[in-house]
């Protein structure tokens, strides 16, 4: 299930559901020379996060490897936040985690996952999605 895990932090890295989060400033913030005041809203890019070549080298390969214990220890803790962070975070996301493993893990036991013949094609709205849906094959494991 380690393994698993890392399959899907490794998905949710590339596609995750809320490309970016938009927050309020509560009190002042010096950012690369600029004053940034109380009240503004800043529209943080996570899809842009998930794929910063100083966080994830070569980032928009699929390696789950990048979330093993050895290559993930001293990552910078907000580079990867697809449940986004802090007060505002998701308090399910551990919930949300097992039932992924949980249903992931049942359909692999059942069926063999092939992939489609058509190209993903993502559209960022509020939420990412694609234009041409997600194709998979399944073969049954008999």
């Amino acid at each position: 299930m380690k393994y698993l895990e890392a399959v899907i932090k490794e998905t949710l890295r590339l596609y995750l559901l809320a490309p970016f989060l938009l927050r309020e400033l509560e009190e002042e913030v010096k950012f690369e020379g600029y004053q940034l005041l109380p009240g503004i809203t800043i529209l943080l890019s996570v899809y842009m996060i998930h794929r910063h070549p100083d966080y994830f080298p070569e980032p928009e390969k699929f390696d789950p490897d990048r979330f093993s214990p050895e290559r993930a220890k001293g990552r910078y803790s907000f580079a990867f936040i697809p449940f986004s962070e802090g007060p505002r975070n998701f308090i399910g996301q551990k919930f949300a985690m097992l039932g992924m493993k949980s249903i992931i893990s049942k359909i692999l036991r059942t069926y063999k996952l092939l992939p489609g013949t058509t190209q993903l094609v993502l559209a960022v709205d509020i939420l990412l999605k694609t234009r041409t849906g997600v194709h998979i094959k399944l073969e049954d494991r008999k």
